[in-house]
């Protein structure tokens, strides 16, 4: 079906544990199940970083019988379209599957559906192909925004009304250390408290637009992966908040004497 080949079965990589758990995030899950079981189409709404894919990914390993739960992106609904036509058939071709497998539509980008299929020659897109069942509550949509974008979209008329919008907050602190904790758990990757405090520490200060958990989290896989490097090429580095400084200097391209507690610019460079 349209759904097999263009999406990515949410439910089934959930029941495999190849999706990340969630935690602290039970009342926002029961909010999106609730929803989602009344018919109702759902955005998640929060800044970045904030742990809205986290939620989905909480839905789907908690969802009961009956719900199905595919992501897709709005650029897969547009490939092998090329002439005119071939996108309507399309966007239909999904809708019919979703509709008839009672399977809930996750769009990582679900800010660019208005806009998807539109050309200069051609008006239609991926809101009007779904709006008339979503507001039928028979297909249900799932997406996340921040903020700003909600605001943008409340300027396409009638589209933030076909959606239950549920705010997702950013954690305490604490909350983020011990999501640090599994997730390093999950990945075999030996992190200390001092070590997980500077990752903390680095995000907060100098990604302060994006909440955490999700830039701890990125720091944390690159970590990971760029110790497995060193020990490749026969250079092992144990883990330490001063390693935790070097891997954010490098995938930040801030200066090492600017993200450390240690480091020092040298007098020539002044």
């Amino acid at each position: 079906s349209a759904l097999e080949t263009e999406g990515r079965d949410l439910i089934g990589l959930a029941a495999e544990g190849r999706l990340r758990p969630t935690l602290f995030r039970e009342n926002e899950i029961q909010l999106v199940i609730s929803a989602l079981s009344r018919g109702r189409s759902v955005l998640l709404m929060g800044p970045e970083g904030v742990g809205r894919a986290a939620v989905v990914y909480g839905v789907a390993q908690q969802a009961g019988e009956g719900l199905s739960l595919c992501e897709m992106s709005t650029a897969q609904s547009l490939s092998g379209t090329r002439y005119r036509g071939e996108f309507e058939s399309k966007a239909e071709a999904i809708a019919k599957a979703a509709v008839n497998a009672r399977t809930v539509l996750y769009f990582d980008d679900i800010w660019n559906i208005p806009d998807t299929g539109r050309t200069s020659q051609n008006d239609s897109n991926l809101l009007d192909a779904f709006r008339h069942r979503i507001a039928a509550r028979e297909l249900q949509l799932l997406g996340k925004v921040t903020p700003d974008i909600l605001n943008q979209l409340r300027e396409v008329p009638g589209f933030v009304s076909l959606f239950e919008v549920v705010k997702i907050a950013p954690l305490s602190k604490g909350s983020i250390d011990d999501i640090l904790v599994a997730e390093a758990a999950r990945l075999e990757v030996t992190l200390d408290e001092a070590s997980r405090v500077r990752m903390i520490y680095l995000c907060q200060r100098f990604l302060p637009e994006v909440s955490g958990p999700g830039p701890a989290l990125r720091l944390l896989e690159q970590t990971r992966d760029y110790q497995k490097q060193k020990h490749n090429v026969g250079e092992p580095e144990a883990l330490s908040p001063e390693f935790v400084e070097k891997v954010f200097s490098i995938y930040s391209g801030l200066p090492r004497f600017v993200v450390s507690e240690a480091a020092t610019q040298p007098v020539a460079d002044i």
